[in-house]
């Protein structure tokens, strides 16, 4: 008996040891989810949907690199639409947090109908997270005066311009007014010259180097002609 005892605590020792040199940056690399309350909503409601894992890397076989953690850096461009039937509206767009996640309230739009409806979220710049099958169950029809909302922003990043998403799915027809840029974005775009919109002053910058180019360059060749009638003039010719 007194010999198994020596044994026993090296295989307990070793156990302890295995446990204390297990990889610490090993992460779950099941992907990004989404989560919301399925129940019914008329159009104008919220629905609150909640984000989990939403990195664009996973290092699950070894540490991260610097400046990244288990799930490598938060994912921006988030699209947050409401599907029904061939049409999706947009409705939401961010960036998860330093922790991957986001929460973000987000409302039925005005045209949507009576019937089932799924919230779904994808990254903007190509790769889709179906990550839930719960759908909301839309009652009764929009009052006249509900008006169409622009997306609601989310997250680090919210001040993102929503001209740099993508549309979730080419064969989607997303609804009218929902994804499209508002008279208010309109209104952003066309005053680029008052609010320092750096591509803007960058083109006023190589406009007007431009034009000095040319007119240096006509500056040049008038008095080179100048120069070379006087040349000829010296020389009898």
């Amino acid at each position: 008996m007194t010999r198994t005892r020596p044994f026993l605590a090296l295989a307990l020792l070793a156990l302890s040891a295995s446990l204390l040199v297990a990889d610490p940056a090993a992460a779950d690399c099941s992907g990004p989810t989404i989560e919301y309350d399925a129940g019914e909503v008329q159009p104008g409601g919220t629905v609150t949907v909640r984000g989990s894992a939403w990195g664009d890397e996973c290092y699950d076989t070894g540490p991260p690199p610097d400046g990244e953690g288990v799930l490598g850096r938060p994912i921006e461009d988030i699209a947050i639409v409401v599907e029904q039937g061939p049409v999706a509206a947009l409705v939401a767009i961010g960036s998860a947090d330093d922790d991957y996640e986001f929460e973000v309230e987000v409302t039925m739009p005005p045209s949507i109908l009576p019937g089932e409806a799924r919230v779904r979220a994808f990254w903007a710049r190509g790769i889709v997270f179906d990550a839930t099958d719960a759908t909301v169950v839309v009652t009764g029809e929009a009052p006249p005066d509900l008006v169409e909302l622009s997306p609601v922003r989310f997250g680090p990043t919210e001040e993102a311009e929503a001209d740099t998403m993508l549309a979730p799915d080419e064969d989607s027809a997303v609804d009218g007014g929902a994804a499209a840029p508002t008279s208010g974005d309109a209104d952003d775009l066309g005053s680029g010259a008052s609010n320092g919109d750096p591509l803007f002053v960058l083109w006023l910058v190589l406009a007007a180097a431009g034009g000095a180019a040319v007119a240096m360059a006509v500056c040049l060749r008038g008095r080179t002609s100048v120069t070379t009638a006087d040349q000829l003039r010296g020389t009898g010719r």
